[in-house]
């Protein structure tokens, strides 16, 4: 009697667990079915990361962690971000997320913190996406780029006023597609500083940015980071101007970024600085192929190197 009481209750307890096994598979995959409940935190195949999705109704609504800034929209900042938008859906679509019934998806970016439409796109029909497109990567190797620049861009003559450099926001000109590609990696370029203007134009052409405790002595506000794709590795020293300092790169910086050269596996060291740069740069950089000196006469040609489209 005893064992057929036991054999009875293993019975229960086993059926009981299938139950709450079934429950907690059911609640998953309503879960996975509701995207309304499920809002995620992602990055797209193009880049941007997407801070908020859920589906309502008929419209799936995509929040990108990109900056809009004080001015519209641009062209090709709609374009990437509705092309991104697609992406993520067609990725969330392989893992699961039924798309039936959804006819347009709405693309929104961030303004003052708070998100804004700036697109929809309408699908070819209900719950069907258009046909992926093909981007290649932005920017090709930036120790070519950088060759150009120091051909092509020339040094001005020392300045003489303190306290009068415009910010770079001001001053640098960027083409539609440029501030979009910076604006899908986070940069607002309407108050962009000289270190976010630097690691945009490098993240947006391929390369991975790490930081390096390096400490320049001879100038405490640079900093010092490495950039790499596969085959390259360059050394960026980021000097900003500040207010009240004097408006040109000292040598005793170049000479610093000289010995750097000699003390890291880097193919290529590369200052990028607001201030202006003295002549004496050009026969550092005759002198050492590794170095390259990107001063305020330079950024333009900088920017413009990328050819970010």
């Amino acid at each position: 009697m005893v064992v057929v009481i036991v054999v009875v209750i293993l019975v229960l307890l086993a059926l009981i667990g299938i139950g709450f096994t079934v429950i907690r598979s059911s609640d998953a995959g309503r879960a996975a079915r509701d995207p309304e409940s499920d809002p995620t935190v992602g990055s797209t195949a193009i880049g941007p990361s997407v801070s908020k999705f859920h589906v309502r109704g008929e419209t799936a609504f995509a929040v990108f962690d990109v900056p809009l800034g004080e001015s519209e929209a641009g062209q090709h900042l709609i374009d990437l971000l509705s092309m991104a938008a697609v992406e993520y859906v067609r990725s969330r679509s392989a893992q699961g997320l039924p798309l039936d019934g959804v006819h347009r998806i709405d693309v929104s970016a961030m303004r003052a913190g708070q998100p804004e439409s700036i697109a929809v796109v309408e699908l070819p029909s209900p719950g069907v996406l258009p046909a992926p497109v093909h981007r290649t990567q932005a920017g090709g190797s930036l120790i070519a780029a950088l060759n150009e620049v120091v051909a092509d861009s020339s040094v001005s003559a020392k300045p003489a006023a303190r306290d009068t450099l415009e910010p770079v926001a001001s001053f640098v000109e960027l083409t539609g597609p440029s501030e979009a590609r910076l604006r899908m990696v986070g940069v607002d370029t309407s108050t962009m500083s000289l270190a976010e203007l630097t690691d945009g134009l490098l993240r947006a052409g391929g390369y991975t940015i790490s930081a390096s405790d390096r400490v320049m002595t001879t100038a405490p506000a640079a900093s010092v980071q490495m950039a790499t794709k596969p085959g390259e590795r360059v050394a960026v020293v980021v000097l900003p101007h500040t207010e009240g300092d004097y408006p040109e790169v000292g040598e005793k910086v170049f000479g610093e970024v000289a010995v750097l050269a000699g003390q890291t596996d880097a193919q290529r060291v590369m200052l990028v600085s607001d201030k202006f740069g003295p002549y004496s740069m050009y026969e550092r950089e005759r002198r050492d192929k590794r170095l390259v000196f990107v001063t305020r006469e330079r950024l333009q040609a900088f920017v413009d190197s990328f050819g970010l489209s």
